[in-house]
């Protein structure tokens, strides 16, 4: 799931890096912010022991 607002968060750089409009690359990363809120508010709402996981997995990426 993390992989894939990883996905997007690339794709927004690469519509920034090439010349569109300035609205088309806010919309793109308003969908990226909004997909972000939605994967952390299914880990909230979801179990201690899969919240613990995905912490484990979030610390274990390399930067």
């Amino acid at each position: 799931m993390l992989e894939k607002y990883q996905q997007s968060v690339d794709v927004s750089l690469m519509v920034t890096s090439t010349s569109f409009t300035p609205h088309y690359i806010f919309l793109l990363s308003l969908y990226s912010y909004t997909y972000l809120l939605r994967y952390l508010f299914r880990i909230y709402k979801s179990s201690t022991s899969e919240l613990a996981l995905w912490c484990n997995d979030l610390l274990s990426v390399n930067f």
